[in-house]
């Protein structure tokens, strides 16, 4: 921690110290001679000084006068410095304190109230407040976002029988890089605490470590003093530029502003406008012009000025304009709509270097009754007759009837010949115009799998295969297109297998592929249902056809991947974009959802991306969103609290696992999160990986559980991963944390971590508490 001096942390002036002590202190309700007198504070100052919060007056606080403040200073906590603040509007010199949260978050010290810590709570007004200005000045763990850091005020103190009790309230909005002023009231204590009868010392503490930040004019009041300025925000731009036309009467018309208090209403806040050294904003005379906005509440505190510059410059001269504005198109250039189908004008925009944005008329029409291509013009036209013109072609096309390769793809004949059950056993049965299919059971050694044959494609042809699909419980399927063999290999792919995820949501999945050299035989449909529990799967409208322009959903491609964020911060959308073969670029398309989820509490959550284009091809993508209590864990649900997301499960375990007060116990298979902390880590960062666990081990049997941690190369290198495992021998009935320390080196990208139980005879686990940290 750096400490730019030891300068004495200012204390309240010595009138006010004993008046607000005289306060505190206990008195007899039948001498109220002995009643303390509190002198009031003095107005505020009628000038805002920037950095000083909202202007707590110091006379005014028990913490901000001369004397050095006793500390309260948890074991292990790091010593608070007193040091300056350099005001940015003004150089004056204050001094603050200085904290920086330790590893151990929490052990950071506070403020011993020392001789006022003697008065039942019951003898302050039920209008007291507890007061302090909080300015954060960075997180030295480059993990952690300032946004992430979550803060709380605490007192200590006693009950009415002299035990120790404390009250801990989360501050109700988050620190920044300017000062910012919190109240805490007295009731609120209370509701938080009704026994709470002595208030002995009090903190201000983050929930993050290696965070340092500031304090300064905390304070106790006898009754609630509104010290918040009001806070004024622009509308439009903070510098606007605007043309100053020779031969015009040119006018300045101002955005405006919006201000707000934390007391008053709008209309009750006087705002007063200031102006630079050129005076008002004369539109007609070339220059820079500054407007400053001043706000003052009904009881005289003053907001933080806010200045707009206005930069008046002057026109080009007419008559040398010769550029034509520019049009850009809302949507794709070219776009279909099908036959009796509705056409929607997206429209154009188009700006003019010297005048701006202007109109754009719109000539043709689209008549979507008439089969044909139909071209529409956009033309846009300035001040000096330059003209500019874009076109867009619509194409009016009739849906083609599509032979589907699949016979009875619906199941409107039920469950018929076409369909069979192979390598296992199931109920099938049509519901609702679906089959579903449940009770399945494998023919060992292999899985039950629904098959259709006779399938007969063209290599080298493109085709789209899709269907709805959906299971009891969140599961994947293995779709298989290719010829059965009586003999090794046993079977010739038509194309790559592909894995599809079921959820207990009805969905349309689709797979598109080229057939191979191998569809030359007649071959098979193959949906592979999966060893494990044995959920219903519903299958319905299998579709399998050759592929054609109109048939082709768009792409959706997702800015960045999944999102990682503490419990409160503002989930911030990070978008996608959507390009279709034949209507172009959908992005202003897409419909977003999922994304509207509570951050309050740590959950997994799931925000879906969607588009559809012309031909009503559906495309889908979505991310997964993490809200954690602990931000600095680069492990998802690594508690288990949500299952087995974002874990894969390998060697049986997803059905021998089992979930015991929130840990996991397993004694086959292999645990695994794969390729993730992307943007994270660099070279050269030391890891602390730690959990808890116990175990079962079958005395002399071999059995072992093992930790592999890998530094996953970027990938497309094809380098391998750096690994590191450790081995457990050992039963141990009580619960141990283990802690493995694992460097990064060789430009790794991502992480990931795997545990497994192996041996003669395995073992049984307990695992809980997956954590991994910078060290």
């Amino acid at each position: 921690m750096n400490v730019v001096n030891q300068k004495k942390f200012k204390l309240a002036n010595a009138a006010l110290v004993a008046a607000i002590a005289m306060g505190l202190s206990a008195c007899s309700d039948d001498d109220s001679s002995n009643s303390p007198t509190i002198t009031p504070p003095p107005p505020p100052s009628t000038e805002y000084v920037a950095d000083k919060g909202f202007h707590i007056t110091p006379t005014a606080a028990i913490f901000s006068g001369e004397e050095q403040p006793t500390w309260l200073i948890p074991e292990n906590a790091l010593t608070p410095v007193v040091t300056t603040d350099l005001t940015v509007r003004t150089t004056e010199e204050r001094n603050v304190v200085q904290f920086t949260s330790g590893e151990q978050v929490g052990l950071v010290a506070g403020f011993d109230l020392a001789g006022h810590s003697l008065a039942p709570l019951v003898s302050l007004d039920d209008s007291t407040t507890f007061e302090f200005d909080l300015r954060l000045v960075g997180t030295t763990n480059r993990n952690t976002l300032p946004s992430a850091v979550n803060w709380a005020f605490k007192v200590h103190g006693e009950n009415a029988e002299g035990e120790v009790v404390s009250v801990e309230l989360p501050l109700p909005k988050a620190a920044s890089n300017e000062w910012q002023h919190y109240v805490i009231t007295k009731q609120q204590l209370l509701d938080m605490n009704a026994e709470l009868a002595i208030v002995s010392a009090i903190s201000v503490y983050p929930d993050s470590s290696a965070t340092i930040y500031n304090v300064d004019n905390v304070a106790i009041y006898p009754e609630y003093k509104d010290s918040e300025g009001p806070v004024l925000v622009l509308k439009g731009d903070s510098t606007i530029k605007q043309l100053n036309y020779p031969d015009a009467v040119d006018q300045f018309e101002d955005p405006g502003y919006t201000v707000s208090d934390n007391q008053d209403d709008s209309t009750e806040i006087v705002v007063k406008q200031s102006y630079g050294e050129n005076g008002e904003v004369n539109a007609d005379v070339n220059g820079t012009y500054q407007i400053t906005y001043n706000s003052f509440d009904t009881v005289g505190n003053v907001g933080k000025p806010v200045t707009r510059t206005v930069i008046i410059e002057a026109a080009p001269d007419v008559e040398d304009d010769v550029v034509a504005p520019v049009i850009t198109l809302n949507g794709a250039a070219s776009m279909r709509v099908e036959l009796g189908g509705t056409y929607t004008e997206l429209g154009a925009t188009a700006i003019d270097a010297v005048d701006g944005e202007i109109d754009v008329i719109i000539t043709g029409a689209v008549d979507v009754n008439t089969l044909g291509t139909y071209t529409l013009t956009y033309t846009a036209t300035d001040k000096s007759d330059n003209s500019a013109n874009v076109t867009r072609s619509v194409e009016v096309y009739e849906q083609k009837p599509i032979e589907n390769i699949v016979t009875n793809g619906d199941f409107a004949a039920g469950f018929d010949e076409n369909w069979v059950v192979e390598e296992g056993s199931a109920k099938t049965e049509v519901v609702d115009g679906a089959l579903v299919i449940s009770d399945y059971a494998p023919g060992a050694p292999w899985q039950p799998r629904l098959a259709q044959g006779n399938i007969k494609l063209e290599p080298g042809l493109p085709y789209i295969l899709s269907f709805d699909a959906k299971s009891g419980e969140a599961r994947n399927i293995m779709v298989q297109l290719g010829e059965k063999l009586s003999s090794d290999p046993w079977y010739k792919p038509f194309t790559d297998d592909t894995h599809v995820g079921l959820t207990p949501e009805m969905k349309r999945h689709t797979i598109t592929f080229v057939a191979s050299e191998n569809a030359a035989n007649v071959g098979h449909l193959l949906i592979g249902l999966g060893g494990g529990v044995s959920t219903p799967v519903t299958l319905d409208n299998i579709e399998l056809v050759l592929q054609s322009d109109e048939l082709i959903p768009p792409v959706i491609t997702l800015n960045g991947g999944a999102v990682r964020m503490g419990v409160g911060e503002t989930y911030q959308e990070l978008g996608a974009t959507a390009l279709d073969n034949t209507d172009g670029d959908l992005t202003a398309s897409i419909v977003i959802t999922g994304d509207d989820f509570d951050t309050s509490i740590p959950g997994n959550h799931v925000v879906t991306y969607s588009v559809t284009d012309s031909d009503s091809n559906t495309a889908e993508v979505t991310r997964q969103v993490s809200v954690v209590a602990d931000s600095n864990n680069l492990v998802m649900n690594g508690d288990f609290s949500s299952g087995f997301d974002y874990w894969l499960t390998f060697g049986g375990l997803d059905s021998n696992g089992e979930f015991i007060d929130g840990a996991l116990k397993f004694s086959q298979g292999v645990l695994k999160q794969e390729r993730f902390a992307e943007g994270a880590i660099k070279n050269g960062d030391i890891l602390e990986v730690s959990f808890k666990y116990k175990a079962e081990m079958a005395d002399g049997q071999g059995g072992v559980f093992k930790v592999g941690l890998h530094a996953e190369m970027p990938t497309g290198s094809n380098l391998p991963p750096k690994s590191k495992w450790t081995e457990y021998w050992d039963s141990t009935t009580e619960w141990k944390t283990e802690t493995i320390e694992f460097v990064i080196d060789n430009n790794a990208e991502t992480l990931s971590i795997e545990m497994l139980v192996a041996g003669g005879v395995p073992p049984t686990v307990w695992l809980d508490d997956i954590v991994i940290k910078h060290k």
